[in-house]
């Protein structure tokens, strides 16, 4: 079992709390293991209640209920970090590897992940959906590949860091609806060495980390940024990285083209027909 702090407006009815809710005042509102009702969470909105602590069973099927809210929340709180980032150009590591932890790995346990990822995203299509879908899919990823323990951690935790350089890229360029002109283009494609310097610093995360940040739109053949690096010089994580941003970017619909299915068996559209630029994010060969 796991616990999570989710917003009342996430709560779902059958949801169990965690911890028993107390008053200012010292009075038990309701007692922790209670299974919440429609009732019950109108009351807590009622008692000015702004979140709870729930418990998340894993790996059993009735975890889908569950996916929607827990993405949702992470959502605001991917958006609340990078909100810092941009403000004060220092990542809250701490905030970060909690979401990576205890919040998107959770996710990797739930039943159907690809199916619920593909159902939600497309009812939530804003900037940070991106960099936690990307953070999954590498988790996905790092699990078939026989990632365990830290090493999966890390790499989750490069996906949903692998944009953070785009923080501090201006908004009026990153939220451009149309096609960027070649100078705006080159701004956003500062944002990998920007993310890198960024977490150059920081001793509290592994080097590769910095490096798959640095090097995910780097391509084997070198045709990718910002060092045109070729397959031999191109870390693990930045590789695994590189693909999880691709399919995400195919599997999402864009101004200029519908997303492809994330079941397409055989998919004939080269991967350069499918690059270009849209609101400052980068689809590269």
């Amino acid at each position: 079992m796991a616990q999570m702090r989710l917003r009342i407006e996430r709560l779902i009815p059958g949801m169990q709390i965690a911890q028993s809710i107390v008053a200012f005042t010292g009075q038990v509102l309701l007692e922790g293991g209670m299974a919440l009702t429609p009732e019950y969470i109108k009351d807590l909105t009622k008692w000015g209640v702004s979140s709870v602590d729930v418990v998340i069973p894993r790996r059993s099927d009735n975890l889908r209920r569950y996916f929607s809210p827990l993405y949702q929340e992470t959502i605001e709180l991917i958006a609340e970090a990078f909100e810092r980032v941009r403000i004060f150009e220092e990542v809250p590591i701490a905030k970060f590897k909690d979401l990576a932890e205890n919040y998107i790995e959770l996710m990797l346990d739930m039943v159907g992940v690809i199916n619920n990822l593909s159902r939600v995203r497309a009812h939530n299509e804003y900037t940070f959906n991106h960099s936690l879908n990307v953070a999954i899919i590498c988790g996905l990823i790092g699990k078939w590949l026989g990632y365990t323990g830290q090493n999966l951690k890390d790499l989750i935790l490069t996906g949903l860091l692998h944009d953070i350089g785009k923080a501090i890229v201006p908004l009026e360029i990153l939220n451009k609806p149309g096609k960027l002109t070649v100078d705006e283009m080159d701004v956003v494609k500062r944002h990998p060495s920007q993310g890198y310097n960024l977490l150059r610093k920081q001793n509290d995360i592994r080097d590769e980390i910095k490096m798959g940040i640095l090097q995910h739109h780097e391509r084997q053949d070198g045709s990718g940024y910002p060092q045109g690096l070729t397959r031999e010089k191109i870390c693990d994580f930045g590789s695994i990285v590189s693909i999880a941003d691709m399919y995400d970017a195919m599997t999402t619909t864009r101004v200029y083209r519908k997303k492809m299915s994330a079941y397409f068996g055989s998919i004939r559209t080269p991967i350069t027909e499918v690059s270009g630029q849209h609101n400052g994010h980068i689809r590269t060969p």
